[in-house]
């Protein structure tokens, strides 16, 4: 798939571990999942961009402070730096509640439209990473080339009748992921 010039990752269970019926609050919560540090290096090696596009409505609930969401943030990265010298190269978040009506809560296409703005992109060069039908529905509605199902979050096995909106591929982990983006490149 040479023609993927970016990857959108979801964040919970994508690259780090989901955790059910909670959200990251802390840096001491953060597990990386395993082998995302080092996909995200081989995109970043390729010059495939990795931009997290990611919903935390723990912030609009008042479950944590965005302080704590960006110590959980800076966590992360310097993680995924320690692991495989991996870098993201921009991070979307929406801090809103579900009750709020704003333009970047996936489903919507939001942050991802922003992404595609800044970065110049076509989003028919572009793959969505993400672990549930909320993601598959906002990289459709942001009109993105690939929507890619990991079975590292919420969702363990892939079942079609769990999805109106389904995925164009479905990926054991991030690093399937590279291995199937990368491989016409290496």
């Amino acid at each position: 798939m040479s023609n993927v010039k970016a990857v959108f990752l979801d964040r919970d269970g994508v690259l780090n571990s989901y955790l059910p019926q909670r959200y990251v609050e802390s840096p001491d919560q953060l597990v990386i999942v395993p082998g995302a540090a080092s996909a995200i290096r081989r995109f970043n090696d390729s010059g495939v961009l990795a931009i997290v596009i990611s919903n935390q409505q723990g912030v609009g609930r008042n479950i944590m402070s965005q302080a704590a969401l960006d110590l959980v943030t800076s966590a992360m990265k310097d993680r995924l730096a320690a692991e495989a010298g991996a870098r993201l190269d921009a991070i979307y978040y929406c801090p809103h509640s579900r009750c709020e009506d704003c333009r970047c809560r996936k489903p919507k296409p939001g942050m991802i439209l922003d992404a595609l703005e800044r970065f110049g992109l076509d989003p028919r060069d572009t793959l969505f990473v993400g672990d549930s039908e909320t993601d598959m529905k906002a990289a459709r509605a942001a009109s993105v080339g690939i929507k890619g199902l990991v079975l590292t979050g919420a969702i363990r096995a892939y079942d079609r009748t769990m999805f109106d909106e389904q995925p164009d591929c479905v990926f054991c982990d991030l690093g399937s992921v590279a291995d199937w983006v990368l491989e016409e490149r290496d």
